[in-house]
């Protein structure tokens, strides 16, 4: 279980084992039943059972051995994407600061970001900052500048 401030309050997300034909729709709608608001429901993997501390850590010593990128490691802990462009105006898109004030978002559909997480993307953004050496080609995107 995790409790993460939100906009409306508190954001609660929590891990829990179900009967494999118990759908994502019919969990969503028991914690309705039982008071919960604005439920969102989806199959974890046994990466979730990793607490995220130790998931951060272990991101953060492969960014600092150069084995993976800013938006690898966002991916990894959040499940969301960097992008150097919003595109559009996506309710869904979290601004970040890049290397140098560079403009990055950072964009996941569901569940909604929390503030939690926004902070935990600009970190690791920070720390691939401070362990890249700039390049004219490189991006803190991908290994490619792609």
């Amino acid at each position: 279980m995790q409790i993460h401030p939100g906009e409306r309050g508190a954001v609660d997300e929590l891990l829990v084992a179900v009967p494999r034909d118990l759908t994502p729709a019919d969990l969503v709608a028991t914690v309705r039943a039982g008071g919960g608001e604005d439920p969102e429901a989806s199959r974890a993997d046994v990466h979730d059972l990793v607490d995220p501390a130790t998931r951060a850590l272990t991101i953060a010593a492969e960014v600092a051995a150069g084995h993976t990128t800013a938006g690898e490691a966002v991916h990894r802990l959040l499940g969301a994407e960097l992008a150097a462009d919003a595109g559009y105006a996506d309710p869904h898109a979290a601004p970040l600061r890049g290397p140098g004030g560079v403009p990055l978002y950072l964009i996941r559909s569901s569940p909604l970001l929390t503030p939690t997480e926004i902070s935990r993307a600009q970190a690791l953004v920070d720390l691939c900052a401070h362990m890249t050496p700039p390049h004219p080609s490189s991006s803190p995107l991908t290994r490619h500048g792609t």
